[in-house]
């Protein structure tokens, strides 16, 4: 992550290369963290609210995922007392570069494909336990 020395200096630059080989493996892994206006960026180092970034996602390979401006729209600090409480920002997206709208729109369809799919599931097999 890039980030300049002082409040007048350039604008901050996130850049992110996720893990994931691929999108499919991208949504698998961070889908949950995805949403129609932006996405939750797990960190324990959050930059504060209301600042405006221009962001830098890729996955493993440098192949670029999603990139644009965001604003912090809202921060989760890190607490010993809830230890499945994840600390990181949620990202808003002002503006996404068009290919990075194409694979934003993939993402939601996925995850919404997927999460259709394990919610028909999760009742089929709590029908089936009773």
């Amino acid at each position: 992550m890039d980030q300049p020395s002082s409040a007048e200096s350039s604008a901050i630059t996130l850049r992110i290369k996720f893990k994931s080989a691929s999108l499919d493996d991208f949504i698998n892994r961070y889908g949950v963290d995805v949403s129609p206006g932006g996405i939750f960026i797990r960190t324990k180092q959050p930059i504060e609210v209301g600042t405006t970034l221009k962001f830098e996602f890729s996955l493993a390979d440098g192949s670029p995922l999603l990139a644009g401006t965001g604003t912090v729209a809202w921060v989760r600090e890190s607490d010993p007392g809830r230890p499945n409480n994840v600390p990181g920002m949620g990202l808003r997206f002002d503006k996404l570069v068009l290919e990075s709208q194409h694979a934003h729109q993939a993402i939601l369809a996925e995850k919404a494909r997927k999460e259709g799919k394990e919610g028909k599931e999760g009742k089929e097999g709590k029908e089936s336990d009773d």
